[in-house]
Order: C-alpha cells, then structure tokens, then sequence
C-alpha cells in the first residue's frame, strides 16, 4: 500500500509546532520525574512526531489493538517516554495522565511498561527493536 505523505510548508510548520509541543511535555514529565532519561527522551522526538503526525503510521486510538496497525518498535527504552504526550494528545489515553507519570498508582512509569496496550512492546533496551521485529514476524507471518 503507498502512503502520500504531505510535504506542504503548512504541514511541515505543523509538525514542528507538535514537536515544540512535545519537547515541553516530555520536560514536564521530566521534571516531575526526576528517574526519566532526559536526553535520551529528547532526541527521539522529532522521529516520534514524524511517525505518528506525519501519516507514516496507520493506528487507530480507539482501538490500540486493531490487528491492522503498523507497529513501532523503539529500541530506546528510557527514551519512549516521549511517546507519552504523543499518545496522549492522539486520544490513547487521557492527557491528564501526563502530570502522574512514574507516580504511585499510576500506569505511566518512567521506563514506558507494556501495561500500555499500544506500547506492547513498542520500546526495548538499546538494539532489541531488531530481536523483537524478527521474533513478531515469527509469530504472525512466517508461522502462518
């Protein structure tokens, strides 16, 4: 299936107006969660708005499993918790949650968990996306 992606001027002062925004929430995140990994969370935002603002990916907020989805694997660990403002923002879960990051209680760790259905597993220690892509292709295509 071929993707259009829009490379309009608009769309791209559109994506970088989302990234500003998601740099300001994922500082945020971090100053209230002190254990986060900042710099490792930071550098990996321009990527993450590309994918999901940018229509490279195909998901559905109101139903995260949709067997159709694309599925990203971000081999960055402590990093995916720039994923955060993204999902939320997309509708995956509720954007007050945001200020309860790696709190008691609360579903968002400062390491992302696979609790969260759409991150299952969508990060993995640094060179584990490759282990993770085989081992998925394994179980849902070459096994059919």
């Amino acid at each position: 299936m071929k993707r259009i992606i829009n490379t309009s001027p608009e769309n791209i002062r559109r994506l970088a107006q989302k990234a500003r925004w998601v740099w300001e929430q994922t500082l945020l995140i971090h100053k209230t969660a002190h254990e986060t990994r900042l710099a490792s969370s930071l550098s990996a935002i321009e990527i993450f708005v590309s994918l999901y603002y940018g229509g490279f990916l195909k998901f559905n907020p109101k139903d995260p499993l949709d067997t159709h989805r694309d599925r990203l694997i971000a081999s960055k660990g402590h990093g995916s918790i720039a994923l955060y403002p993204i999902l939320a923002d997309l509708g995956f879960f509720n954007i007050e949650e945001l200020d309860s990051v790696s709190t008691h209680g609360s579903f968002l760790g400062a390491i992302p968990d696979p609790i969260i259905q759409v991150m299952k597993p969508a990060m993995a220690r640094l060179g584990m996306g490759l282990v993770l892509r085989v081992a998925w292709h394994w179980r849902y295509v070459a096994r059919k």
